[in-house]
């Protein structure tokens, strides 16, 4: 046998026994399964199966939800004044997320989480005094606005399960989700008539 035999002979012995040692993982591709989080494993001694929630997030958009917003202006020709962005109560924004059990939306935080820079919260309030004062300059209008940076999100939700009948995993009871998670909140002021909600957006 030549030497150039031999070694692929090695080779396909190696790859025999490492396609052995792999468990395989099917009803999935490549890259839909790299995409993947999935909490940890159940065993189910009845069925002699085990399973786990995943989650498949596809869609993560900064978001803007605007909670109040109004102009004031300094009359005066000459007198720059101390003008005031005030509101009565404060809001709370809390995360939701719809067509998901409570492991799966956990899964959901944690995926999104790890993928922006912003930063996610379970819920944020825009309580810092509820109000401030700023210098507005003689003939000149501003504008007082508060809301909640977040994130709208989307995707699959699912469970996979693998049994001692089959040589590889399926998923079942896959579907969609959407939901809102927040980032941080903001009460703001701004020069002009015009507000620029964009400059809020959470950085993804």
């Amino acid at each position: 046998m030549s030497s150039r035999s031999r070694h692929l002979t090695i080779a396909s012995a190696l790859m025999l026994l490492l396609s052995a040692l792999v468990p395989a993982f099917v009803t999935a591709p490549a890259d839909a399964a790299s995409a993947l989080k999935c909490g940890k494993w159940t065993y189910d001694s009845g069925s002699s199966s085990q399973y786990r929630s995943c989650v498949k997030v596809t869609k993560i958009k900064p978001y803007i939800k605007q909670d109040g917003n109004y102009l004031v202006h300094n009359s005066s020709r000459r007198q720059t004044v101390e003008a005031t962005c005030a509101w009565e109560h404060s809001t709370t924004f809390t995360w939701k997320v719809e067509g998901t059990v409570k492991a799966e939306a956990g899964l959901i935080f944690s995926k999104v989480s790890a993928e922006v820079t912003s930063g996610v919260s379970h819920s944020t309030t825009d309580a810092t005094s509820l109000g401030f004062k700023f210098k507005l300059r003689p003939r000149k209008w501003a504008y007082c606005a508060r809301g909640h940076a977040a994130f709208q999100v989307a995707g699959q939700a699912m469970r996979q399960v693998c049994t001692a009948q089959e040589t590889g995993c399926h998923f079942v009871n896959v579907r969609n989700f959407t939901g809102k998670i927040p980032s941080s909140s903001f009460l703001d002021y701004g020069p002009g008539k015009n507000i620029d909600w964009s400059q809020y957006l959470p950085k993804k």
